[in-house]
């Protein structure tokens, strides 16, 4: 009898103390609701604040590359290009979404302008291309280290160079020879070797082109503030 009365007394025990535990954790359930709720809010404002943050990011950069297409634009005008684009000067050529790579400038020739319209200019520029495609009379980019590549003489309009090198190489006079062109291929190609990891270096429109002109200021000007948000956001 003793022992189903201590039995009982442990049950009753057992009983009270969960029935304790159970009304302790009742009562804090609406705690826990509430952290819970403002946990699922802080969680909703991060993302928030990380969409906008995209956002800015991604408006920043488009703000960016139209900031630099103006700044190619001024660089690339004829008063400000035409005495860099001597004979053995390196370039990189883009047409639309094709890259044609780096190029050596032959020469610049004036192209005869309509009435009231403003003078073209167009430079024949050494290209490396691929052999096959050359051949078949539809010339194509070839790959920089492609040493099987044929350097063929196109005219590129102005606003198709993509930058002007600090780079100038030495260039037979006569062209015409196989061997003189693959002279300019090789030349070229070490020099790409040679800067692969950065880049061949470009012109710099003030410090190497001298250029005063006011919009080309005021588009810096602008550049210097949208890196300096790009480099603020974080999205970077």
């Amino acid at each position: 009898m003793l022992r189903r009365m201590e039995s009982s007394s442990q049950n009753m025990q057992y009983v009270i103390s969960n029935s304790f535990q159970q009304f302790q954790q009742e009562r804090n359930l609406p705690k826990v609701h509430l952290e819970l709720a403002q946990l699922e809010a802080d969680a909703a404002d991060a993302g928030k604040e990380g969409d906008e943050a995209i956002k800015e990011y991604q408006e920043l950069q488009e703000l960016r590359e139209g900031l630099h297409a103006s700044l190619k634009e001024i660089m690339l005008r004829p008063q400000h290009c035409l005495q860099f684009l001597k004979a053995g000067r390196i370039v990189r050529v883009m047409d639309g979404q094709v890259d044609w790579g780096y190029g050596v400038i032959v020469n610049v020739m004036k192209q005869p302008a309509q009435a009231g319209a403003e003078a073209v200019y167009m430079a024949d520029t050494m290209l490396m291309c691929e052999a096959s495609r050359v051949a078949a009379g539809a010339p194509s980019p070839a790959r920089p280290d492609d040493r099987s590549a044929e350097m063929l003489v196109i005219p590129v309009a102005l606003h198709l160079i993509a930058s002007i090198s600090t780079l100038r190489i030495s260039i037979p006079q006569d062209l015409r020879p196989s061997d003189n062109r693959r002279s300019v291929l090789l030349q070229l190609q070490d020099l790409i070797r040679k800067y692969a990891d950065e880049g061949l270096p470009p012109l710099d429109p003030i410090e190497d082109m001298g250029i005063e002109d006011p919009d080309l200021q005021e588009v810096t000007k602008q550049v210097v503030v949208v890196d300096a948000k790009l480099a603020d956001n974080p999205g970077t």
